[in-house]
């Protein structure tokens, strides 16, 4: 996971280095947070992600990619029996994304505060995978497993509210929705979701989500 990131970091950083007199560019870092529709009798965790971007704008239009690290966490409660002692199973994902994304102005809700639709691909890696069993008499149980190498694709819609922090920082608040147009595991449907087997990783096909982001303008 760590070389992925590295290199892209490597990546992000020389671009934005070499676009610091060139006008148009821009870093932003950023968080996010994540609500899978996983359905069932299913709980999420709360599902967490960091992000850095480089964009470049062309009048109204803002084309940014970069890498975001995002968590697919959630669970499901057991009653326990002398046959199964088992009461928590949990599944834990972590992802590595890949956006492509393109920000169209809308409106100008001030002299520098702006409404645009934000819609893009993004590029799904999972990096790790873990099945946590907890049980009522005995250790609780990880299981690190195999990860697939199929990468998944996202389609991301969403609005992005841009407010300026000075004159070079803008706070960027982007609430969006993801529909996953090829699965990296199982979709919630159709099969067994909670089956530990890398070969049947549990994946959604629906996901919502917020990004706040703090991004620098190189100009």
């Amino acid at each position: 996971m760590y070389k992925y990131i590295f290199l892209v970091l490597l990546l992000t950083g020389t671009i934005a280095v070499q676009a610091q007199d060139k006008g148009g560019m821009s870093l932003e870092a950023g968080t996010a947070c994540y609500y899978p529709f996983f359905g069932g009798n299913t709980k999420n965790h709360f599902n967490y992600g960091f992000s850095l971007l480089v964009s470049k704008r062309f009048r109204n239009v803002k084309v940014s990619t970069g890498i975001d690290y995002a968590t697919k966490s959630y669970y499901y409660d057991v009653n326990p029996t002398g046959i199964n002692p088992l009461t928590k199973k949990e599944y834990d994902m972590q992802y590595l994304d890949f956006p492509f994304l393109v920000n169209i102005t809308v409106a100008h809700l001030s002299k520098r505060a702006g409404l645009g639709l934000l819609t893009g691909l993004v590029l799904n890696k999972v990096v790790g995978y873990q099945i946590i069993s907890t049980y009522a008499n005995n250790p609780v149980s990880e299981d690190n497993l195999k990860i697939p190498a199929t990468l998944g694709l996202t389609f991301r819609l969403g609005a992005a509210f841009s407010l300026p922090l000075g004159n070079r920082f803008r706070l960027n608040l982007t609430p969006f929705g993801d529909i996953k147009l090829v699965m990296n595991g199982n979709q919630d449907s159709g099969s067994d979701p909670y089956a530990g087997s890398y070969r049947n990783l549990p994946d959604t096909r629906f996901t919502l989500g917020f990004q706040a982001g703090v991004e620098y303008l190189f100009r």
